[in-house]
């Protein structure tokens, strides 16, 4: 079953949502507050599990080639 994901996408701060592994992974807005958007994600929908997910080093590695950019910031993600 799909949940809706627009009450978390209209949190500040939350770039995008996703169904991923069972479950859904919310990208931030780059300098979002993890903290802070973990609180809004709880308070918004109800979640059994949410953990903070860093990007790989992998990740970083390609958003800094495929941007070209070398100060290129990965945003931070959340899984729930």
């Amino acid at each position: 079953q799909r949940a809706d994901i627009g009450a978390v996408l209209a949190l500040p701060g939350v770039e995008r949502c996703a169904a991923a592994e069972g479950g859904y992974e919310v990208g931030l807005r780059e300098g979002a507050d993890p903290a802070r958007v973990m609180q809004s994600v709880l308070a918004a929908v109800p979640v059994a599990r949410i953990e903070l997910k860093r990007p790989t080093l992998e990740v970083v590695f390609v958003s800094i080639v495929a941007d070209g950019d070398r100060s290129a910031a990965v945003p931070g993600e959340l899984a729930a």
